[in-house]
């Protein structure tokens, strides 16, 4: 929710399958009545916006990427509650996500590709005015691939990044790894997490008021579920559950903390029909509801997040 009571929502959009895939970012109000609607890049190149956020100062930060390109390019869009635009900037590599830090600026993480099929990851800070601050890249080796979900930042002003990881040249699964860097991008410690029989698929991530990080993850083991992992600040686990919905499975969830200190998680099923499921959770994960809602025209709903009023 932004400050004037309205939404914003970004994406990609694409006529017509042989057409370019655009990226826009969409303001509506407080009932769902659209304000504004505002490409962002050109008709001649494949771009997908990948997150937003209204920042302190009321402006709205989209990144995201072009991923058409034999090297990746992102860009950094901000504007104003109109729509109006303030800045852009092109950036390296294919941005995924962006969070605000301390100091009123912004920190971009995304993926950049490497050596003999590599990905690693990396992190752009970015002044308020968008200038660069500084850039770092976080490896695993040409051998590893580092898909990255979300970038957390703390009180400390320390960040987290959470990626996850696929080992290449091997059937080995994909494995939680996360990243705990200064506030100058410096690497204080790392932790794998690796789940027996099923590859771990990092979604996003949220800080909580005692500054634990809870971070979200698809699990395809025997049954497909969503595991909350519970870390502190030095990267060691504190609790994990599991969570399934009423017909025994669920996938692509995302979590946030609600005012009173439990959690939101909202997430969709990849099956035949589609549905969506919102849990409620206390501050410990135990599960206080959950909601299953079916698409009726069985069109697929995509990736659902939650999101806390940061403004109210």
């Amino acid at each position: 929710m932004t400050a004037d009571g309205g939404y914003v929502m970004c994406g990609a959009i694409s006529d017509q399958p042989e057409e370019y895939t655009r990226a826009f970012v969409r303001k509506v109000d407080g009932i769902g009545n659209e304000q504004w609607i505002q490409q962002l890049g050109s008709n001649t190149s494949v771009a997908i916006a990948s997150d937003v956020l209204q920042a302190s100062d009321q402006s709205i930060i989209t990144v995201g990427a072009n991923p058409s390109a034999e090297i990746y390019t992102s860009f950094f869009f901000r504007q104003n509650l109109n729509g109006d635009s303030l800045m852009s900037r092109i950036l390296g590599g294919a941005a995924m996500c962006v969070e605000e830090t301390a100091d009123g600026g912004y920190l971009v993480a995304g993926e950049q590709r490497g050596v003999i099929g590599g990905i690693d990851a990396q992190v752009n800070k970015l002044a308020r005015e968008g200038i660069p601050v500084w850039f770092r890249r976080y490896s695993r080796g040409p051998h590893y691939r580092l898909y990255v979900a979300d970038v957390v930042v703390l009180k400390d002003n320390r960040f987290v990044l959470v990626t996850y990881s696929k080992r290449l040249f091997t059937t080995d699964p994909m494995t939680l790894y996360v990243i705990c860097a200064s506030e100058t991008g410096d690497t204080l410690w790392t932790h794998e997490v690796v789940e027996e029989n099923a590859s771990l698929t990092a979604t996003n991530a949220c800080a909580t008021n005692d500054d634990q990080i809870v971070i979200s993850c698809d699990s395809d083991g025997d049954v497909f579920q969503v595991l909350l992992f519970w870390m502190n600040v030095e990267g060691d686990i504190l609790r994990t559950r599991q969570y399934r919905d009423e017909n025994g499975s669920a996938d692509h969830v995302s979590v946030t903390q609600a005012y009173d200190g439990g959690l939101v998680c909202c997430g969709t099923r990849h099956d035949f029909p589609t549905r969506a499921t919102l849990w409620r959770l206390d501050s410990l994960g135990n599960e206080l509801w959950q909601t299953t809602t079916f698409n009726r025209n069985l069109v697929d709903f995509g990736g659902v997040r939650a999101f806390q009023n940061r403004f109210g």
